[in-house]
């Protein structure tokens, strides 16, 4: 009885441990980068923005975590302007690269394709 204790103790440790391993890392996004032709990504939680834009207003993002620092989603300025992405994190958590690709249904630039290097602003 006491040998089985142990073991479900010892189990749901190394359970706890696996799942915290495992866990997406939401602040490793958190903050400002150097968007390139992006301009200026500012990333807070649930909100997550860029500045360079076809005057359509301020983009916006929205992403999932779909394995280790790796991201997909998409991203738009209006109906316009939009499409999807997908960008990795750097181990060191200073670089976001990637790519993105225009939907071939929007107005401004359709199907137009091209890659995403943003640098964590100091």
């Amino acid at each position: 009885m006491r040998t089985s204790l142990i073991f479900s103790v010892v189990g749901l440790c190394l359970l706890n441990l696996f799942i915290v391993a495992c866990s997406p890392k939401s602040d490793a996004l958190s903050g400002e980068w150097n968007g390139g032709d992006w301009g200026t990504v500012t990333i807070q939680g649930k909100t997550r923005a860029y500045s360079n834009t076809n005057g359509t207003g301020p983009g916006k993002m929205e992403f999932k975590n779909t394995r280790d620092r790796t991201y997909e989603g998409t991203w738009g300025e209006s109906e316009k302007r939009h499409g999807t992405m997908r960008f990795t994190i750097s181990e060191d958590g200073k670089t976001i690269g990637g790519n993105w690709k225009a939907d071939e249904h929007c107005e401004i630039n359709p199907g137009n394709q091209g890659t995403i290097l943003w640098q964590r602003k100091q």
